[in-house]
Formats: structure tokens, C-alpha cells, sequence
């Protein structure tokens, strides 16, 4: 299996008391902002879709997917912007996915209107 930047690491392998199967921790070869960007389109994935872009039964199986890039397919009920851009920074290849910038100049953010001011609470609600 290539490995891009992924790496597969047994959690917690110093511990004799790891009586359940081996988890799973991700992390990325000479991590940079690449892994940064492919994290977050596993999160962006997941909170269109409600589901993981990566799915198996077995630790193996989700490796497997990982490493072969099998995603979940995309489903059209989500934009093609939007898909557009969770491709893009799932792309396996690191020198081959988006950028930082390419995210902020993707369509599917040059759609949305311009906020000059996010009010994140009510200073009048605080307590």
C-alpha cells in the first residue's frame, strides 16, 4: 500500500493493559498543512453527509479505505461545489491537493454573501 502522508499507528502499544483491539490514530508524514486540509475534509465530509468518508466493520478495512482513498460515495443531494471542494481536499496526494487559498477562493465559498459582522452571542443574554 502507498503511503502518501498517512500513517497507521498502533494507540497506546507501551501499555500491557490494551486489552481491546488496536485503535486506529492518524498522522500525517512530515505533517504540515496538508494533513491539515485532508483533516478537515474529513470533518466537512462528515457534517454534510453525517457519516464518515471512510467505512468498514474491521480497523483493517477502514486502513485499507484510507490508504486506497475508497470514499464513501458522494450523494447528489449535496451541491456540486460542495463535492467539488470535498474532493479536492481529499485528494490522497498531498502535492496534488487544494491549498489553504484554494479553499477560500473554492465556489462553494464564493457563493455565500459577505458578513461584515458574525454576532456569536447576545451580550445582553450573558449571564
Amino acid at each position: 500500500m502507498k503511503e502518501y502522508n498517512i500513517r497507521m499507528q498502533k494507540f497506546n502499544e507501551n501499555k500491557r493493559t490494551n486489552s481491546r483491539p488496536t485503535e486506529v490514530k492518524m498522522k500525517c508524514e512530515g505533517y504540515g498543512k496538508e494533513c491539515d486540509i485532508w483533516s478537515a475534509g474529513v470533518l466537512l465530509y462528515a457534517l454534510v453527509y453525517g457519516i464518515m468518508p471512510f467505512r468498514g466493520v474491521t480497523i483493517r478495512e477502514i486502513k485499507e479505505k484510507i490508504y486506497n482513498n475508497k470514499i464513501v460515495p458522494y450523494r447528489d443531494n449535496v451541491s456540486p461545489q460542495c463535492q467539488s471542494l470535498m474532493k479536492a481536499m481529499l485528494t490522497a496526494e498531498p502535492e496534488r491537493r487544494i491549498s489553504i487559498q484554494g479553499i477560500l477562493e473554492h465556489e462553494w465559498f464564493s457563493d455565500m454573501p459577505e458578513q461584515k459582522d458574525v454576532v456569536i452571542f447576545n451580550p445582553h443574554e450573558r449571564g
